[in-house]
């Protein structure tokens, strides 16, 4: 369920998929005090883009994770997603694609 929501919210973007590396930052807006694990988290992500956003998850070079807790109608994920054309020359020029959720 968690995964097809951040795939179509990929796809509604109608974004190309990423041929190169891919940096990937994500921030996880946990609305309850539940506990979870932010590497499984992060997996659900990551996989839920699989063959969408990028070809396969081995293309994500960098991976930057945060997790909040905050009230439960402001729980949300932010996924930014910027490809690395020139490696290792200045990735912070690449520009991001938001997915907000």
């Amino acid at each position: 369920m968690a995964e097809r929501k951040v795939r179509h919210a990929w796809e509604a973007l109608g974004e190309q998929m990423f041929e190169n590396c891919v940096l990937v930052d994500i921030e996880f807006y946990n609305g309850n005090k539940r506990r979870r694990d932010l590497d499984n988290m992060a997996k659900l992500v990551l996989d839920a883009l699989n063959g969408s956003a990028y070809g396969d998850d081995y293309q994500v070079v960098e991976l930057n994770l945060n997790k909040y807790f905050t009230d439960k109608e402001k729980a949300r994920t932010v996924i930014a997603l910027r490809e690395v054309v020139y490696w290792p020359h200045e990735p912070e020029n690449v520009q991001p694609i938001l997915i907000e959720g």
